[in-house]
């Protein structure tokens, strides 16, 4: 598909709505049981641990498109929560939870307007709270 958008990116480039088209997606982003199965590696990459959902992630929707700097931002704001946490966090896993539901996971969850990259702090809260 040689296609490409109204900014000039090619299809192989384009995400989210412009890469998906007309195609239908299973993933419902308002059902928190559906975000729930969204995972984040390291390096920014993002999967669900539902085969359909991360084709939809993955493939329709084209979210780990390196040319797009997804995944890059998504490292980023993955390693800067990660130091964040470490940092300012107290040291016992008890602490940890404490520190993670207490200082950001609620504020996140329960915030109107929304922050870019806002999933991948969140899951990286939920994981060190665990």
């Amino acid at each position: 598909m040689g296609e490409s958008d109204e900014r000039g990116r090619s299809y192989e480039t384009q995400t989210c709505d412009s890469h998906k088209g007309n195609e239908t997606i299973s993933i419902d982003p308002c059902s928190q049981s559906d975000i729930d199965t969204i995972r984040y590696r390291r390096n920014g990459e993002i999967f669900s641990t539902n085969p359909v959902f991360n084709r939809d992630l993955d493939e329709t929707l084209n979210l780990n498109c390196r040319e797009a700097f997804l995944p890059q931002n998504r490292a980023k704001v993955y390693e800067a929560m990660q130091k964040a946490i470490e940092r300012e966090g107290p040291k016992t896993h008890e602490a940890k939870r404490a520190f993670a539901a207490r200082r950001k996971l609620r504020n996140l969850e329960s915030a109107c307007a929304r922050e870019p990259f806002e999933g991948v702090m969140v899951y990286c809260l939920k994981r060190w709270a665990r």
